[in-house]
């Protein structure tokens, strides 16, 4: 394990030993990249495929071009960029494993108050469809029910945070 320092921020990002010499190879900084709609990221801090920043991540797992992939930080951590941390992911397969969102009500992932029924709801989303899980007089019931089904239906990529 080796750490890349981060030029605009105290923070290091994490990579392997065997990708260390290739990141270094490159003659350049790496800087966190932010702004109010995305999460942070390691970034190349000049630009060099294709005109544009390289995300450190993308260019650990080879994956530079936008090949309709994202590359997954498997648990969240975003300085992480170790390969066994990483996994290439579709746009469902990522978004299944997005923490829960900040305009959240229910204070759970995929669990909302219906206010037709006047019981908590579990929706699932892959791949552009939307599975119902049901509707429960109970949060603690629908959280139940909920990681059931997540852990059924996403498999790898079940995120229940």
């Amino acid at each position: 394990m080796k750490f890349i320092s981060l030029t605009n921020s105290n923070y290091k990002a994490i990579i392997d030993d065997e990708d260390y010499d290739r990141v270094l190879a490159l003659n350049t900084k790496w800087m966190v990249k932010s702004s109010e709609e995305l999460k942070p990221e390691a970034i190349r801090s000049t630009r060099h495929f294709n005109g544009k920043h390289i995300p450190l991540h993308r260019f650990i797992m080879n994956c530079v071009d936008d090949d309709g992939y994202n590359i997954d930080h498997k648990f969240h951590n975003i300085f992480d960029n170790r390969k066994e941390f990483l996994r290439k992911a579709d746009f469902s397969q990522s978004n299944m494993n997005m923490r829960k969102r900040s305009d959240n009500t229910s204070g759970e992932k995929n669990i909302s108050w219906s206010k037709t029924n006047n019981k908590w709801q579990v929706i699932l989303w892959k791949n552009k469809k939307h599975y119902f899980v049901g509707y429960f007089n109970s949060l603690d019931k629908a959280i139940i029910a909920r990681d059931e089904s997540v852990k059924k239906l996403y498999g790898e990529f079940a995120c229940l945070i």
